[in-house]
């Protein structure tokens, strides 16, 4: 039986005003109530597929490599179960962050870029953006209304991904600024950050910054910390593209030099 509340209800909440205005005549033939459901049930169907094509879209994420290829026998150091229960997104759901430390290339880029694409493709409203960029959207903001724009677009997202913070030095102003953004996201939102620097390295990463403390003790405060330890992965993968050329068919072993005093002396 349709509940013709709900129905009315539901083509309310899509703005489809001519079923109200109608909606008298719509209740008295049950074959208009039918019909006036399933193309709700198709308009809502809709809609939801299109919000999640645009989160997508607009999520920040650019040459994603999927999770699925993530070489976990490489890095000498990473807690596997506490990365893989991050892609349940509860963190988001009880707000907390999450900071993900290691050296470059030990894959900290690729998680955060697959939880932003797995929270967007859920329907959270999520961001990925590198630190460099983050800081040249804030920092040239002078006036109070432009800078409070410029907060406002990163303090929405429910789950926003600050990757390589810590490979460059930064100025006070990103400190504060960055400070600011944490504070306002604390209590309705999370925020990853990828760095290459320990905590106690923060006050390297911001030379003179006095917020530094408050900034670290913001983000802790409701946090998982990911530490990963090893080599690069991108030197994992030079190394097998050169052991793969070596394997070529008919490809002659490189030559190897010989010892001094064994080279060999040709006849005149």
């Amino acid at each position: 039986m349709i509940d013709t509340n709900q129905l009315l209800r539901r083509a309310s909440a899509l703005h489809i005003h001519s079923v109200a205005a109608n909606w008298q005549t719509i209740i008295k033939n049950p074959e208009h109530e039918k019909l006036l459901q399933m193309l709700i049930e198709w308009e809502e169907t809709e809609r939801n597929r299109r919000k999640l094509e645009l989160l997508v879209k607009r999520n920040g994420v650019i040459d994603l490599d999927p999770i699925a290829n993530f070489d976990w026998s490489w890095p000498k150091k990473i807690d596997r179960e506490q990365v893989e229960d991050l892609f349940s997104l509860s963190f988001i759901e009880e707000k907390v962050n999450v900071v993900l430390i290691g050296s470059a290339g030990l894959g900290k880029t690729m998680i955060a870029k697959n939880l932003v694409d797995l929270a967007s493709r859920k329907g959270l409203p999520s961001l990925f953006i590198e630190s460099s960029k983050l800081m040249g959207e804030l920092v040239p903001e002078t006036t109070r209304r432009g800078l409070e724009a410029a907060l406002a677009k990163y303090t929405k997202p429910k789950l926003l991904a600050i990757d390589e913070l810590g490979y460059l030095a930064y100025d006070t102003r990103f400190a504060d600024l960055l400070f600011q953004l944490i504070q306002r996201r604390a209590k309705n939102s999370s925020t990853i950050i990828t760095t290459n620097r320990a905590f106690y390295e923060w006050n390297d990463v911001f030379p003179n910054a006095a917020s530094v403390t408050a900034l670290i003790d913001r983000i802790v405060e409701r946090c998982e910390v990911i530490k990963i330890e090893g080599d690069s992965f991108r030197q994992k993968r030079f190394l097998e593209r050169q052991i793969k050329k070596t394997k070529k068919p008919g490809k002659a072993a490189a030559p190897q030099a010989q010892p001094k005093g064994t080279e060999l002396v040709l006849p005149k």
